[in-house]
Parts: C-alpha cells; sequence; structure tokens
C-alpha cells in the first residue's frame, strides 16, 4: 500500500514537471515567433509608418533577451519616425530607448531619453505618458541617489496620473511613493 502512495506521489510530480517544461517551452516559442514575424513583416517593404512602428515594437520585443539589439532597433525607429516627422512614435521610442539604458544600468543615458521623451509627451499633452516617464525619472534618480528629485518625479507622475483619472497610472505612481517612504 506505501508503495502505491509513493508511486503515485512520484507520478504526480513527474507529471507537474512535465508540463512545466511544456508549458515554458511553449511560451519560448511563441516569442521566438512573434520575433520572427516581426522581422519577416520588416523585411517586406511596408511603409516607413508601419515599419516605424515594426521597429520600436521589434526594439521592445529584444529587450530582455538581446539588449544591444533592442537598442539597434530603437534607435532605427526613431530615425524612421524622424524622417516622416511622427512625434508620437519618437516620444514612445526615446522613452523605451531611457528604459534599456536604464536595464542596462546606464542611468545617464536613460535620464537623456527619459528628458527628450518627457518634452515630445509635453508637446503632444499626453498626460498618461506623463506620468509614466515622471515615474521611470524617479526611478533613475533613486539609483543615481538623486532623492528629492526622486520624490518630486514620484509626485508629478501622481498629479497627472489623477488628472488623466488613470487609476493603473494612480496605482503605479502611489507603489512608487510608498517604495520612496519605505526605503
Amino acid at each position: 500500500y506505501h508503495i502505491q502512495i509513493f508511486h503515485t506521489v512520484i507520478m504526480k510530480k513527474i507529471f507537474f514537471f512535465i508540463l512545466l517544461f511544456l508549458t515554458t517551452f511553449s511560451i519560448f516559442l511563441q516569442g521566438t515567433f512573434h520575433l520572427r514575424e516581426l522581422q519577416k513583416t520588416l523585411g517586406s517593404g511596408t511603409e516607413d509608418s508601419a515599419k516605424a512602428s515594426l521597429l520600436i515594437e521589434l526594439g521592445w520585443e529584444f529587450r530582455n533577451t538581446q539588449p544591444d539589439s533592442s537598442i539597434f532597433y530603437t534607435r532605427q525607429g526613431i530615425l524612421l519616425s524622424e524622417k516622416i516627422n511622427d512625434i508620437k512614435k519618437i516620444a514612445k521610442a526615446k522613452g523605451n530607448l531611457g528604459k534599456l539604458y536604464y536595464n542596462k544600468s546606464d542611468d545617464a543615458s536613460a535620464l537623456k531619453y527619459y528628458n527628450e521623451s518627457l518634452a515630445l509627451y509635453v508637446e503632444l499633452k499626453d498626460t498618461p505618458a506623463l506620468s509614466s516617464v515622471h515615474l521611470n525619472i524617479g526611478y533613475s534618480y533613486n539609483r543615481t541617489n538623486r532623492v528629492s528629485n526622486m520624490l518630486s518625479e514620484f509626485i508629478k507622475a501622481l498629479d497627472l496620473a489623477e488628472k488623466a483619472g488613470n487609476k493603473d497610472k494612480i496605482s503605479t505612481a502611489l507603489y512608487a511613493l510608498s517604495d520612496y517612504y519605505i526605503s
């Protein structure tokens, strides 16, 4: 009887690990397939606006696996967006570039691109995006020990999120402020 229970427990564990492996492998393949599809679409002679969007999306998709490729694609997206004068795409791509440099611990470059993105979002009057950029700037200030600047950015982010009525951004800003007060 004990051997049968032991056997059942072992079989359940084996089944669980096989299921976990297959799920992880499936997610990896889906991500790889998505990247290949984006790259294939990029080479199909699409118009500049669509191509710029694809480059920016490719840059974002590569952020965790190939950060240098991510930066390359994002910069190409910025160049093409500047060519067609698409301010919204430029702002988004520069914000993404800030995040990419932040992830590489290059805080000076991250702040440079965040501030460029911020200026464009001010021009566009995109309040939710402004809130997000202020949060990102705040986290960069945190890592560079500019604590008073960090608090100021988090408060701006919360104020903008409240003006936009964006509950997700309000929640994120409040979380960031709690990080400030806890640490």
